[in-house]
């Protein structure tokens, strides 16, 4: 068992590169203690990707897309919250009161000193916002050739269900 777990510890570094030690999809057992049985399949494979590889990492890269739509949308409403707020306080007097939310604490200032925080804070978002859309174009553009790579097909549910059923719906009258 310690010669075949060393075997796999070379075959971890010899692989090809969608098997590289820092691809999330490298579950290669590296401890002696792990079973043999689990080294053997995969050197037997040679370099194959299996079917629950491509789909694990079809479903990862989906899901990482999907958070960083999620964030950037999150922060898009921040930034138009921002904007409302600015468009607010702009035309007032600098010596108005005005009341901030700072880390759930509600702390009561002027106009001339929550204007420039606000203006840098949706400075700050848009910056954010920009590199986020960069790393979701990114992220899509690695989605999109690993469906091409492996010419992968979503099915929606209504798909299979359709996919399923003949002209009559099998209801006896």
């Amino acid at each position: 068992s310690a010669a075949l777990s060393s075997c796999c510890m070379y075959f971890a570094f010899l692989s090809p590169p969608y098997f590289s030690p820092f691809s999330p999809l490298f579950s290669l057992p590296l401890h002696p203690s792990r079973s043999s049985a689990f080294c053997t399949e995969r050197i037997t494979m040679a370099g194959q990707v299996t079917q629950q590889q491509v789909i694990q990492k079809f479903n990862q890269l989906r899901n990482e897309t999907n958070n960083l739509r999620q964030k950037l949308a999150e922060l898009e409403s921040d930034a138009r919250e921002h904007e409302l707020v600015l468009n607010t306080i702009k035309p007032l007097d600098g010596d108005r009161k005005a009341y901030r939310l700072v880390g759930g604490v509600l702390v009561e200032r002027t106009v001339a000193e929550v204007l420039p925080a606000v203006e840098t804070n949706k400075k700050g978002l848009d910056e954010v916002m920009a590199k986020l859309q960069q790393a979701l174009a990114a992220k899509e553009k690695e989605l999109n050739d690993h469906i091409a790579e492996y010419k992968i097909t979503v099915k929606t549910g209504a798909e299979e269900g359709a996919g399923g059923m003949s002209a009559s719906s099998g209801v006896l009258v």
